[in-house]
């Protein structure tokens, strides 16, 4: 129901009270400012939009709006430059037009003359300013005013007599939103700002709204951090995005911008980005450095300009005149607009960075750190390498690709929004952009262009989830936008998405000269990962037979490894019985789906078992919730019974104990994960009894592996939960997955191997476990000083001279620092752990044509890539535990290694 189809007796408020005429008046305020706000945000969004009558209308109904709410006027186009992006070229329009002539109060009308009187005792709370970020479509800022300075604050009424240019208040109001932006490191916000004034300087007025040379010197700001000294490619990324962005919606021949330009190509000359860190020598020119091709479109000269971008102003020239003299010079304050100099503020450490953006407000549903700090950097496969999507060297294809990117980033809260912005592309760019549709006959004539509107954004989006370190935003935003965008245009959508499928795996186990995109291990993961959640959601349904043939090939091989891969997730996803029915014969004949339904293999089961008896008598007392003493009396009579007739030692009695005990507890916790958390915490002390020395513990997750050998997600999280119980430690785990043991066969059938993805998902999230503890002891330590600091804060006013404490750090901060101490000691133990391992699988010579080879190498890519971001390879414990390893120089592991730290210093 949308709502109670009655009458309630009481008001909002829930005091059964009458509403009163004042709550009502309220409520009318709050209305009329959301339809303002809509009518802005909303521009250019419906059908018969003309911008020749649309955007005089609406600027009329805003200088009338800016003499009741000047505040509501300003916050309103705050998020609209911010949110809105695709329509920066209407908004700078509609601000030119604004700010053509000055206008004075509208005249009262008879309506506003027999209105009662707004009552002005009505309560209000202040709410903290709106954070950037985007919600399911721009936020009701009613009750968030636009940031003001101290000079706003004092004079916050207007002259009803004085006429007002709303246009350049407008423009003066950006300038400040700007600055506080830039101080709060809002990166995306600061480049929006940027481009609005760029768009504003190329107004054809008699002069343009803003000074182009006001412009220059800004962004000359941006240039001036490309000189600081041990500068970070994150930082100077970001300010040369904005520079290079806002050159290309410049006039290539406005005065200043070659000394930008020569800035630019002196940064990327001496940024040194090495790809080692990605791929072999083979496959590593496959990937693309998007800040690389932004800075080379500036010497493009593939096209002439940036003429995707739509030219609004010139339909509103003849409407509207600007205020001039007699000798048709300028009037008096129609000069044009002065950007302020500004100082890009220092870089902050990550930890700090949320400290200087303002909190969200409580119903906005944001973290209040949305669009803080650098994006970072990545690297991108190019999916497609036809006409259909622009040149990588083509400037407007570089506008369109960011416009793109843009709109996929800022909507990551509403897929749907983002899906239907990113179809309507076509509306906020020049016409003939985009190669029409086959409906669309009115455009078919007028059209020349070749590019594909869903091709740029299918590949926009699985770039962006195969970019290397990590994808910008979670994997899953990108599986459910492209999911949305099926659902929302399946006829144009799936094609542009099969075509990709077919490409990376075409590329699978291929070199790069098969002209396909080659992924990586992790790429493999990340590219089942994706395709079978999309599957789910289409009824599975796929032409496997197609790639039916390509499986008789190694069981390690790529191919092979991903189709049985996106099978096992379906499953997951489903169930097994509904997935295998979707597979052809043909498929089902290659052995790439299990034969049985995921489950549990409990070896005491089979009633041929020789110690199933003894098994069912303990499976027995465990499932009746016994006493852990009783259950240590039943396994020593088991062991004692072992010794006697069959004639076994203490020492061979004991596995067979730990065995049937350690499986008893695992069945009966398999029916759900549930029941396995109630009964490891029943009987953790056994268990802890059963394993109490490293090979134990090693004996134990063999016995776990072996137990879920049919059901590996099961496996990984009862593993989570070992870890997480301190069962087992992360030295124990490492020495598991590298043992040989691990790898051998065992009645027919492979235990697990580096082909095996789940392998390596099994280490990674050992080794988050461990940095999630650090991070845990951090936030600890710097949550109990903050408490201290602000404590002592308080006491500074109310010192006794007889009570001045002891010096003495306090004791809680001395223990949270000495559990930071322990943890960092454990993360440099396991780093160094693995790389040692890892250096031992792949030791000089070894034979890189093996298949295993191959997963091993790209696992330890993805290792390392994994904790570049921590700088941990820098700390000075890892680097001394690293050079006792003596790695040989020629080692692989070596210059992987290296090119990771220099990573970490170039990042």
């Amino acid at each position: 129901m949308d709502g109670p189809a009655y009458r309630r007796r009481a008001n909002d408020r829930g005091d059964f009270s009458s509403p009163g005429r004042g709550h009502n008046q309220s409520m009318s305020l709050a209305g009329s400012q959301a339809r303002f706000k809509e009518s802005v945000w909303k521009l250019g969004s419906q059908r018969d939009y003309d911008p020749a009558t649309d955007l005089p209308n609406l600027a009329e109904s805003i200088q009338s709006q800016f003499f009741r709410d000047k505040n509501l006027v300003l916050s309103t186009f705050r998020v609209a430059i911010t949110e809105l992006p695709h329509k920066l070229p209407h908004f700078a329009a509609l601000i030119a037009h604004l700010s053509l002539t000055a206008v004075g109060a509208p005249a009262p009308t008879l309506e506003s003359r027999i209105a009662p009187a707004p009552r002005l005792d009505l309560p209000t709370r202040p709410l903290p300013a709106r954070p950037a970020g985007l919600p399911s479509k721009p936020v009701d800022t009613e009750e968030i005013p636009a940031e003001q300075d101290v000079e706003m604050k004092a004079d916050d009424s207007i002259n009803k007599d004085e006429k007002i240019n709303v246009g350049k208040m407008l423009v003066a109001d950006l300038i400040k939103a700007f600055q506080v932006y830039l101080d709060e490191r809002k990166w995306r916000n600061v480049r929006y700002c940027v481009l609005l004034f760029a768009h504003l300087t190329q107004i054809p007025t008699p002069t343009p709204l803003v000074s182009p040379s006001s412009l220059i010197t800004l962004l000359s700001s941006f240039t001036s951090v490309l000189d600081e000294p041990g500068l970070r490619a994150a930082r100077g990324d970001e300010c040369v995005r904005i520079v290079v962005e806002a050159l290309l919606h410049l006039d290539r021949a406005t005065e200043g911008t070659e000394g930008l330009r020569d800035s630019v190509q002196s940064y990327l000359a001496a940024r040194r980005l090495d790809k080692e860190l990605f791929a072999d020598a083979e496959t590593a020119g496959q990937y693309e450095d998007h800040l690389e091709i932004l800075i080379s479109t500036l010497t493009s000269e593939s096209t002439t300009g940036p003429s995707v971008l739509p030219n609004i102003f010139t339909s509103l020239i003849p409407l509207a005149v600007p205020d001039v003299e007699e000798d048709g010079v300028p009037a008096s304050g129609n000069e044009p607009i002065s950007l302020p100099n500004v100082l890009v503020p220092p870089e902050l450490e990550e930890s700090d960075l949320i400290k200087v953006a303002p909190p969200a407000a409580s119903s906005s549903g944001l973290r209040g750190d949305e669009g803080v700090g650098y994006e970072g950097v990545r690297v991108y496969l190019k999916l497609f390498d036809d006409e259909s999507v622009p040149g990588p060297y083509d400037p407007s294809g570089t506008i369109l690709r960011s416009l793109i990117h843009d709109i996929i980033d800022l909507y990551e809260i509403n897929r749907k929004e983002a899906a239907g912005i990113l179809l309507e592309l076509p509306n906020w760019v020049a016409p003939g952009t985009f190669k029409p549709k086959q409906s669309d006959e009115s455009s078919e004539a007028e059209a020349q262009s070749e590019w594909v509107l869903e091709n740029m954004i299918v590949e926009s989006i699985l770039t962006s989830l195969f970019s290397l370190p990590k994808p910008h935003l979670p994997s899953a935003y990108y599986h459910s936008l492209l999911t949305e965008l099926c659902r929302l245009s399946p006829g144009t959508v799936a094609p542009a998405l099969g075509k990709c499928v077919r490409r990376l795996y075409a590329g699978l186990g291929s070199d790069s000269d098969g002209g396909n995109p080659v992924l990586d291990p992790e790429g493999i993961r990340r590219f089942a990962e994706w395709f079978s959640v999309h599957l789910s959601n289409f009824g599975f349904m796929w032409g496997w037979a197609d790639w039916a043939p390509d499986m008789d090939v190694s069981a390690k091989h790529p191919k092979r490894v991903f189709v049985k891969r996106t099978m096992e997730l379906e499953i997951r996803l489903s169930y097994y019985d509904r997935v295998k029915g979707t597979i052809p014969v043909v498929m089902l004949d290659t052995g790439v789906i299990p034969d049985d339904a995921p489950g549990a293999e409990y070896a005491y089961e089979n009633p041929d078992h020789k110690h199933a008896a003894a098994a069912a008598s303990l499976l027995r007392l465990v499932r009746a919730k016994g006493p852990i003493p009783e259950v240590e009396t039943e396994l020593a009579e088991f062991a004692s019974a072992l010794q006697k007739e069959h004639s076994l030692t203490e020492e061979e009695a004991e596995p067979i104990k730990r065995d049937m005990a350690i499986q008893t507890i695992l069945s009966v916790g398999s029916r759900s994960f549930s029941h396995f958390l109630n009964v490891l915490e029943r009987y953790l002390p056994l268990l802890r009894t059963l394993s109490p020395s490293p090979a134990t513990r090693i004996e134990l997750l063999s016995i776990l592996a072996t137990f879920w050998r049919r059901n590996s997600q099961f496996h990984l999280i009862v593993l989570d939960k070992l870890l997480q119980y301190r069962l087992v430690d992360s030295a124990d785990v490492i020495a598991w997955v590298f043992s040989p043991v691990a790898n051998v066969e065992e009645d027919g059938k492979k235990k697990k191997g580096w082909s095996d993805i789940d392998t390596f998902t099994a280490l990674n999230a050992t080794i988050q476990t461990v940095q999630g503890r650090v991070t845990g002891a951090k936030g600890r330590l710097d949550g109990i000083t903050r408490e201290e600091e602000a404590k002592a804060a308080e006491k500074e006013h109310e010192i006794d001279l007889d009570r001045i404490p002891v010096d003495d750090e306090n004791r809680e901060i001395a223990l949270a620092k000495e559990q930071l101490e322990t943890v960092e000691g454990e993360l440099a133990v396991t780093i160094i752990e693995v790389i040692r391992q890892f250096s031992i699988l792949l030791p000089v010579g070894v034979d890189k044509d093996d298949w295993e080879t191959w997963w091993v190498e790209g696992w330890f890519r993805e290792f390392c890539r994994s904790i570049v971001g921590t700088k941990i390879l820098v700390n000075p414990a890892v680097v001394e535990g690293i050079a006792k390893l003596e790695l040989p120089k020629e080692a692989p592991v070596v210059a992987i290694l290296d090119s990771a730290k220099s990573w970490v210093d170039f990042a």
